[in-house]
């Protein structure tokens, strides 16, 4: 028996985290230390029909400082992102893609804003 459409509104959220060893071997002979880094990420994607559909996200970071031969650097991540995608159906088999980014605050890492156009082009049974 089969589950029935799926509903047009959908959620999702990931959580990642970084955890590092020191690494006795940096340059120099020093030691390289860093402080984990935890990220959480959020999805919401809304389908009109089916190839239809648009998502939004949005990214949080944190962490990830580092000391190399005991001195502390001033280099923790704070990173926070944010994008929207959109897919166009252009046959059963074939589609487009845009998007566009923003890093819209950034300690470190680089400050941003993206759009691209993809072609889909899928194969193989449904």
């Amino acid at each position: 028996m089969g589950r029935g459409p799926s509903p047009p509104l959908f959620f999702e959220v990931a959580l990642a985290a970084g955890f590092y060893g020191d690494n006795d071997e940096f340059y120099g002979g020093t030691t390289l230390k860093q402080d984990d880094y935890v990220a959480l990420k959020a999805y919401g994607t809304y389908t009109f029909r089916p190839g239809l559909w648009v998502s939004f996200a949005a990214g949080y970071g944190r962490g990830g400082a580092t000391t190399v031969g005991g001195l502390v650097r001033n280099n923790d991540q704070s990173n926070d992102r944010v994008g929207v995608t959109c897919a166009y159906p252009l046959s059963p088999s074939q589609g487009l893609v845009s998007n566009l980014s923003s890093g819209y605050t950034q300690r470190a890492g680089p400050d941003f804003n993206t759009f691209g156009v993809g072609y889909q082009f899928s194969w193989g049974g449904t």
